[in-house]
């Protein structure tokens, strides 16, 4: 009889040990992180922009040329700065227009060899958005085949 309760107890032992093994919650902890993310692209290697009209006794007519650009931006006012690699001949102007996502701010600047703002934006991600780039010569400035290089660079915001 001894041996039969010992029996007993050890499988109720038994038993409430395995219980107490499937009974009860593990958690786990998640290390996440989203990093800033700021990525943009041109779609045109190339713009060009030829001055070849003018009305008599009136300065040259501009030319305008146009691309598209994509955006995914993760980061608060990150900003949008061009600039050329070099300036433009006496007397020339170069300005841009950049097509930005809802909630983002741009406006007409004209390039030079020294970054400058063009755009300031908020968190989006777009793509198809406009470029526009419009090239004035008055008569003054004369002829010139050449070519300029504009650099875009983001500073991400926070």
């Amino acid at each position: 009889m001894k041996n039969s309760i010992a029996r007993r107890a050890a499988v109720v032992l038994a038993l409430l040990v395995s219980v107490s093994g499937i009974a009860g919650a593990q958690t786990q902890t998640l290390n996440i992180n989203v990093a800033k993310i700021v990525q943009f692209a041109f779609n045109a290697s190339a713009v060009s922009l030829t001055i070849s009209t003018a009305t008599a006794g009136v300065d040259p007519a501009p030319a305008t040329g146009s691309s598209t650009w994509a955006l995914t931006n993760n980061t608060s006012n990150a900003l949008l700065s061009a600039s050329l690699d070099s300036p433009m001949p006496t007397g020339m102007t170069l300005s841009v227009l950049l097509g930005v996502p809802t909630g983002s701010t741009s406006a007409t600047v004209s390039l030079t060899g020294v970054s400058q703002q063009v755009a300031d934006l908020t968190k989006s991600a777009a793509a198809g958005l406009g470029v526009t780039y419009t090239l004035t010569a008055p008569a003054s400035a004369g002829n010139y085949v050449g070519t300029r290089v504009v650099t875009y660079t983001v500073v991400a915001g926070s």
